[in-house]
C-alpha cells in the first residue's frame, strides 16, 4: 500500500526545497512541480536518484521513493555554467584536472587491432571512461578530505569552503551524468562500483553544505 502524498527533500547548489507531490504521479509532473519551486525549466533539468537518472516516465514510488527521500537537481550544462558564472565571478579553480589520454590510447590501440570486434572495442573505450572517473574521483576525495578537515578545525563552515564544496559537487554530478550514458554487461559491476563512490562523495559535500 502506498502513501497518497511523499515528503521529498530536493537539493539544488545552496539550497534545499521540501516538495509534496502524488506517491502515484511520474518524475516528468515531478519536474513541473521543480520548475515551480526553483525556476529551473523542465527542459534543463536532470534528477538524479541513487546516482542515476531518472526518465520522465518512471513513477516515483516505482522507482523507490519514499517520505524524505532526496533527489538531486542537475541542470544541464548550458544553463549550469551560466549559472554558475553569473554567481562567482572569475572563479579560482579548486582542482586541476589534465586532461585524460586513456581513451586516447586506447582508441589507437583497439583500431591498430583488426581482429578487435565493434562490441569488444566499445566496451574497452567505456572501461576507460569508468577508469578516467574513478581518477576524477580520486582527486575529489582528496578535495573533499581537505575541506572536511578545515571545517572540523574550525567547528564550522566558511564562505570560501562553502563554494569549494559546490565545485566539488557539481564536479561530482557530472561524473554521475557521464557513468549514466554507460551500459554494457561487461562494464556493469565497474559502473556500478563508481557510480556508488561518487555519489557518497555527492552526498559528503551535501552534508557540508548544510552546515551552519
Amino acid at each position: 500500500m502506498t502513501t497518497d502524498v511523499l515528503n521529498v527533500k530536493l537539493t539544488h547548489n545552496l539550497k534545499a526545497y521540501d516538495l509534496q507531490v502524488p506517491a502515484e504521479s511520474d518524475f516528468m509532473n515531478f519536474k513541473i512541480a521543480v520548475q515551480v519551486a526553483t525556476g529551473v525549466p523542465v527542459a534543463d533539468q536532470k534528477l538524479l536518484f541513487r546516482g542515476k537518472v531518472m526518465n520522465d516516465r518512471d513513477k516515483l514510488f516505482a522507482v523507490g521513493l519514499r517520505d524524505g527521500s532526496k533527489i538531486m537537481l542537475i541542470e544541464s550544462e548550458l544553463r549550469r555554467k551560466a549559472s554558475v558564472t553569473s554567481q562567482y565571478a572569475a572563479p579560482t579553480p579548486i582542482i586541476g584536472f589534465p586532461k585524460s589520454t586513456s581513451q586516447e590510447k586506447v582508441s589507437k590501440a583497439t583500431s591498430s587491432s583488426p581482429s578487435s570486434s565493434p562490441v569488444r572495442r566499445a566496451e574497452t573505450a567505456m572501461l576507460a571512461k569508468i577508469a578516467d572517473a574513478r581518477g576524477v574521483g580520486d582527486k575529489l576525495e582528496r578535495e573533499l578530505v581537505v575541506v572536511e578537515q578545515q571545517v572540523a578545525q574550525n567547528k564550522g563552515i566558511a564562505v570560501a569552503e562553502r563554494k569549494e564544496v559546490v565545485l566539488i559537487q557539481e564536479l561530482c554530478e557530472r561524473e554521475l551524468l557521464k557513468l549514466d550514458s554507460l551500459s554494457g554487461d561487461g562494464i556493469r559491476e565497474h559502473r556500478k562500483a563508481q557510480v556508488q563512490r561518487i555519489n557518497a562523495l555527492c552526498e559528503r559535500a551535501e552534508a557540508l553544505k548544510n552546515m551552519q
